[in-house]
Parts: C-alpha cells; structure tokens; sequence
C-alpha cells in the first residue's frame, strides 16, 4: 500500500470518527449537524477514491465525483450556520445546495473530459467558497472574544486549505501542472482543525467526555475497516452496491434522524405554549372571582363610611384597600392581554412609559450596574399600548442585567427613524459578553434561552409586543462586545393597520 493511500485511510477513519462524535453533540452545538453531513460526505468522496485505487473499479469514480461534488454547498452551510445567518440567508444555501446538486447528478452521466462539468463545479466551489471567507472575516472583525475569534481563523484555515488543496486532483492536470496525490492530505489537515476547534475552542460544546471521544474513535477505525473489508472480499459491482446502499442509508438516517428531533422540539413547544396560554386564562379566570367580591365588599365598607357609620380606627386604610383592588384587576385585565399580546392602542409618549419603567429600576437592579438613559426630546405622540410596551421594556431590562454577571452599563435610547416608514424605536444595550452567534437568530423564539434556569419568554414576548404594534424586534450582538436589542413601533394610523395585519418594519442598520 503506498503512503498517499495509507494516509486516506488513516484520513477516513478520522473523518467518520468526527462525523459520529458531532451527531453525539447535536444537542451541545448549533453546527453539529451540518458538521456530520459534511464529515461524511468527506469520508465517502476520499474513500470512492480510495477503493478506486485499490480494486481497480471505475466505477468508484462515479461516486467519488457525486460526493465531491455536494462539498461546497455542505461547506457553505457549515460557514452560515456558524457565522449565525442560517435564517437570512436561508435562501442562498438553497441555491447553493440545488446548484451543485445537479453537478453532482451531472457527474453521474458526464464524461470527465468534458470541460464545461469541472469548469463550472471549480467556478462554483471558488465562489462559494470566497462568500464563506469573507463571512468568516467579517465575523472575525466584529468579535473580541478571543476563543470565538481563534475558532473563526481555524475554520477560515481549514476551508482554505480543503478547497485549495482537496480539489488539486482535478485542476493541477487542467492547467498543465503535473498531477500531485494531495487531495487526502488537504482533507486530513481540514480535519486536524476542525479537530482541534472541537477539543481545544468547544466548536461543539462545552467540555466533550474522554469517554466519548474513545467511542467516536473506535467507530471511525471499525467502520473503516468493515468497508475495506468488503472491497477485499466481495467483487467490485456487488462492493459498490452493498457500501453505497449502507452509506446512502447512513446519510438518510442522519438526516431523518436530525428531521425527527427538529419536529419533535417543534412539537414540545408547541405543548408548551398551548399549555403556558392555558394556565394564564385559568390564573386569571380563578383570581378575577375572588376580587370581584372582594371589591363589592369594600366598596359596601366605603359607603358605610360615607354614610358616618363606626369604621374609625380602619378609615384611612378603606379607600387604599379599594385602590389596590382595581390596581389588581387592572393587572388581570393587562395579564390576559398579554398572553394574547392584543394591544389596545391609545395616543401617548413613548418618552413617559419609559420613564415610568425606568424610575422603579434602581429597586430592579444591582448597585454594580449603571443605568443611564438617552431620550429624544422631539419624539412626537404615538398610538401605543402603554402596558404592553412597559412589560416588554422590562423583560429587555431583565435580560440585560442577567447578562453582566460582573456587572457593567446598560444603555437605554428612545429615538424617531424615517426610513421608508415613520417610526419609533426603543433600545437596550448592555457591555456585557453578548450572545453566540450560533443562537442569536433564534433567541426570540420562545423558550430558547441562554440562561439556566430561564424561561425563554422574555425576548419572544418583546418580538410579539413590536411586531403588534406593526414594527420588529431586532437584536445585534457579537461576542465580547455587548448586546443590542431595538424595538421599533410605527406612527398614527399605520400602526393600527399592522397591528392587525402583522406587518414588520424593514430592518434598518446601526
């Protein structure tokens, strides 16, 4: 056996092993399941070729081209889903999966002498690769956290490298240059960073078990040595057939398996929003009949009072007594609402709610965080719901305080922007850590939190308070730099109209 192809092996084996340990870390990590795709299309397009080399089959280069074939787009999802834009750019690693998708059909069927096939997957995976980098750079620059910097250089590193050096094989030969067997090397050394972005800078996780680590290890060297196994002893039409079907089987089960837990963690919220609705009418439902006769009693000891009959000693507690009643039932009726986030929209300043939240904040926060506040004096009045607006301005505040853990400044700015739309917009932000890209796009749906023992109910109740109002939640964060969280409310009677047809300001940039 010569050293390139004990070197692919060797590449293999480590390549199955990682792609078995990131499916164990699912749950740790957002990336780890495009990981997986992606370590085991690298381990079937290295070993194709390797099989190809040592049973002589052509038609292990069929699969070698399919799977090679599908690396860009699976690269470029991994880039997405770490730099924390898989949502917006959702569509764009569509196009990128249905472009290299009918290469990787084509390769099936196209002879590769044929220019315009390698020609268009070079151009292709140059592209999509040239888009994950500058991501990568712009992640880079806009974090100071340095274990998240240093985890972005070496994925930076490790696509380089893989599409530079793991493409060689078919454009080294096209340019004239003689043809050098580096693909498997390029593919190890991407390896040997994911690796150490995963051991030593928690790409997937916090802290993964030695015990693991031996599991995924022996998985990679066992599953490499059945496959060999069988190019060793079954003929190369019925090796192809039984190793593909077992690898497409493995591929299907990853991600049926990822579809299943996606659905699943779908249909626990769900349950949990269904049941969070119901406990609150039933809250509100219990306590709104004690308070009604409650009320009617106190209102009967205020009118005997009036009337002059004996309440001496307890006079002066009577009127606060009824007071804090209606204050109650007032927060009943607020209560309700919000578990429906129905705003009643009436005409008032944005400038007063705030202020009126931000006066009871001194008894809110710790004495090691600075509250400072920057309102515009020219905000004009607007159609608001003034509960609704308070409640959500606090679960913001709450966030924020939660998050300096050793203290710090929160920034709180009301503002008017004339972008397309007349529009308010509130802002929190804090100095704080900030939040991992990998969950900043899905920190306001509900019940994700980053906080142990949170609710996960905070930010979601914020986007559904902005977008009632007809604008957007908007949250910008970096790790290292603090957090942002802006709402945005539009004026007069636009903002009546989208509270009822759920419309959303156009985001606009800091």
């Amino acid at each position: 056996m010569q050293v390139h192809q004990l070197l692919t092996m060797v590449a293999c084996a480590g390549h199955l092993a990682f792609a078995i340990l990131a499916w164990q870390r699912a749950s740790q990590s957002r990336i780890a399941a495009a990981l997986t795709v992606l370590f085991l299309d690298v381990f079937a397009w290295n070993f194709a070729e390797l099989a190809q080399e040592l049973s002589g089959a052509r038609q292990w280069g069929l699969v070698d081209r399919f799977f090679s074939s599908l690396l860009p787009a699976l690269g470029f999802q991994v880039v997405v889903s770490f730099v924390g834009k898989a949502k917006s750019l959702q569509r764009l690693v569509l196009l990128a999966y249905v472009g290299f998708g009918l290469l990787a059909l084509a390769a099936s069927f196209v002879p590769l002498r044929y220019a315009w096939w390698w020609r268009l997957l070079l151009a292709g995976a140059g592209l999509s690769m040239a888009l994950a980098a500058y991501l990568l750079v712009a992640h880079a620059r806009r974090s100071v956290d340095r274990a998240e910097r240093a985890r972005t250089r070496l994925i930076l590193i490790a696509i380089s490298i893989a599409t530079l050096v793991g493409s060689s094989d078919l454009w080294l030969d096209k340019i004239g240059l003689p043809r050098l067997r580096v693909s498997s090397i390029g593919m190890f050394m991407g390896l040997a960073l994911f690796a150490t972005a995963a051991l030593r800078l928690e790409l997937l996780g916090r802290r993964i078990p030695a015990r693991l680590l031996c599991y995924a290890a022996l998985g990679g060297v066992v599953g490499i040595t059945a496959y060999l196994s069988a190019i060793r002893w079954l003929s190369g039409p019925l090796a192809l057939g039984v190793l593909g079907a077992g690898s497409t089987a493995l591929l299907l089960g990853v991600a049926l398996g990822e579809l299943a837990r996606i659905r699943a963690a779908a249909r626990d919220q769900t349950q949990r929003l269904m049941l969070f609705g119901r406990w609150s009418e039933q809250l509100a439902h219990d306590l709104k009949n004690p308070l009604a006769a409650l009320k009617g009693a106190l209102q009967f000891l205020n009118e005997e009072r009036r009337l002059g009959r004996p309440l001496d000693a307890r006079a002066e507690y009577l009127d606060l007594m009824l007071e804090q009643c209606q204050r109650l039932e007032r927060e009943l009726d607020v209560y309700q609402r919000l578990a429906r986030v129905e705003p009643v929209l009436s005409q008032g300043s944005l400038n007063d709610v705030v202020a009126q939240v931000l006066a009871l904040q001194p008894f809110a926060k710790r004495p090691d965080i600075s509250l400072r506040q920057e309102l515009a004096l020219d905000l004009p009045a607007c159609l608001i719901d003034r509960d609704l607006v308070a409640s959500a301005l606090e679960n913001v505040l709450q966030n924020a305080y939660e998050a300096l853990t050793q203290g710090g400044v929160v920034w709180v700015r009301t503002e008017r922007v004339l972008e397309g739309v007349d529009a308010l917009v509130l802002s929190v932000q804090d100095d704080g850590p900030g939040i991992d890209p990998r969950l900043a796009e899905r920190v306001t749906d509900a019940f994700v939190t980053t906080k142990p023992g949170g609710s996960g109910l905070g930010l979601a109740f914020a986007a559904r308070v902005a977008k009632a109002h007809g604008g957007r939640l908007r949250i910008d964060s970096a790790l290292g730099r603090g957090t942002l969280v802006e709402l945005s409310f539009r004026q007069g009677g636009e903002a009546a109209r989208a509270a009822h047809v759920g419309d959303v300001l156009k985001p606009r940039r800091l």
